[in-house]
């Protein structure tokens, strides 16, 4: 055996009603729409795909009714913005 202990999780005591099962990652992306929501802010999202924030970002784009905006790098324009801001970067005070 794996693990000298073991626990029982009773079922949590909860008004009926509809309920929602989400991952982190989906709340993290949720978060950021009522975030820009309430700041009446527009969102923007700009990422490179890696796992696992490419949920995040996978998230976001399903929402572009809502005027979110997202964008996903390739390597190529990844490397073209470092090198642009490299020099900011290697002497910003």
């Amino acid at each position: 055996q794996a693990f000298s202990s073991s626990y029982t999780i009773l079922p949590a005591k909860v008004p009926p009603g509809t309920y929602r099962n989400i991952m982190g990652n989906q709340a993290t992306a949720w978060g950021f729409m009522a975030a820009a929501e309430k700041a009446n802010l527009q969102l923007f999202l700009g990422s490179y795909p890696i796992t696992p924030a490419s949920d995040i970002l996978h998230e976001l784009s399903k929402h572009k009714n809502l005027g979110i905006k997202t964008f996903q790098a390739v390597l190529s324009q990844v490397l073209v913005l470092l090198k642009m801001l490299y020099p900011l970067l290697l002497f910003h005070p």
